[in-house]
This record gives structure tokens, sequence and C-alpha cells, in this order.
């Protein structure tokens, strides 16, 4: 069974996880962007339906359906400004030290 878990925002399933690296997909309701989330890896995210507005630091960017974001190095917030929900892959990764 893989973990997956239902957010205020929408819901995850974590498709892998293996040691350094981990791949969800995110289903986001139509909403603003949430609060800021935690974040120690790095990743990235990449739209495959709908709309993602995303804000990473200072930046603030409009994903569509087959765009991507790069890298997701700090604290993000998701939201989703379409009429339905959207749907993302993120990747996630430890970098060794």
């Amino acid at each position: 069974m893989r973990e997956s878990d239902e957010r205020p925002w929408g819901r995850y399933e974590v498709l892998e996880e293996q040691p350094g690296f981990k791949v969800k997909v995110l289903e986001v309701k139509p909403a603003p962007p949430q609060p800021a989330a935690p974040c120690a890896a790095r990743g990235a995210l990449v739209v495959v339906k709908g709309v993602a507005d995303v804000v990473c630091g200072a930046e603030e960017l409009q994903l569509r359906q087959a765009s991507s974001s790069y890298p997701l190095e700090t604290n993000h917030r998701l939201g989703n400004s379409g009429d339905v929900h959207s749907k993302l892959l993120k990747c996630s990764w430890q970098l060794s030290r």
C-alpha cells in the first residue's frame, strides 16, 4: 500500500521512495496558495493537469500543463487558480554531503 494523505489543499500519494529521493503525485484543489511548507529537501514540480500557482521564496510562478518549476530549495506554497483539481508530480531529493 502506498503512502497517501488528505490535506486542506488536496491530497498526495507517494509513487516511489528510495534512499535519497521521493516521488509524489499531488492533487491540488482550486484555492489560493496555502501557508508555506517546511522543506528540507531539494526538488522540482511538473504540472501534468491544470494550473499550479507556486510561491517559492520571493518568486511567484503560474505553471500550466507540461511546465515545471525547479529548484524548490526553500519553503514553498502551492495554490490552484483554475476551475478543476490540478495534478502535479513532485520529485524531492537529498544531496549527499
